[in-house]
């Protein structure tokens, strides 16, 4: 028990240290990573995920209610018009590059998310109207010792869909299926301290 207490407060401990350095990072500068072009993105779309998260972890599971696919579930879910949007990050200020994109009612789509930064991201769809909720609930995770197993993903209705981590200078495709309702859906990065700031909205007509 004396062994799983230290284990706990060890995490904490590095949960902290990474909040702390998300604040640091803000008015760190760094190099901008480069990554796939948007014609090549078909191309390679039937590669392998880059993003270093045990696919035992994902695999054929939800976080909550948010569904996480992976590798496995791309050619089921390739479409002749799927919306492939491609997003990245604002190195260093804890902004995506994109605070707005628009996709059509009912039909499929892959957001492919290049965390270009220096730290630990991820990108979750939300219920209109749900932001603040789901970003304080997510703030409350810092207590949880499990928080990084979980993505720090919140287990709330109002979570749609919703990627893992994803680790600095790798890719993660998000696929989904947009909304039938259209309306204003935002999206957000629910790492400890990063949802006030990175944040935008997904646009469904």
């Amino acid at each position: 028990m004396g062994k799983k207490r230290f284990q706990k407060s060890i995490m904490r401990f590095i949960i902290l240290c990474l909040v702390l350095g998300a604040v640091v990072s803000v008015i760190l500068s760094g190099s901008v990573m480069a990554y796939e072009k948007a014609d090549n993105v078909k191309s390679a779309f039937y590669t392998e995920i880059n993003n270093e998260v045990s696919s035992n972890d994902i695999k054929n599971h939800s976080v909550g209610h948010a569904r996480i696919m992976v590798h496995e579930d791309i050619g089921s879910a390739m479409k002749s018009d799927t919306l492939f949007v491609e997003l990245g990050v604002i190195v260093g200020q804890m902004k995506y590059d994109k605070t707005r994109i628009t996709v059509k009612a009912g039909k499929a789509v892959v957001i492919v998310f290049h965390n270009n930064d220096v730290m630990l991201h991820n990108i979750l769809i939300l219920e209109p109207g749900s932001l603040d909720q789901v970003g304080m609930a997510a703030d409350k995770m810092v207590a949880d010792p499990d928080a990084m197993e979980k993505g720090f993903i919140p287990d709330l209705d109002a979570v749609l869909h919703a990627s893992p981590l994803v680790n600095p200078g790798n890719t993660y495709r998000l696929i989904f299926t947009a909304p039938e309702k259209a309306g204003e859906y935002p999206f957000v990065c629910t790492f400890p301290g990063h949802w006030r700031m990175m944040q935008g909205v997904m646009k469904v007509e």
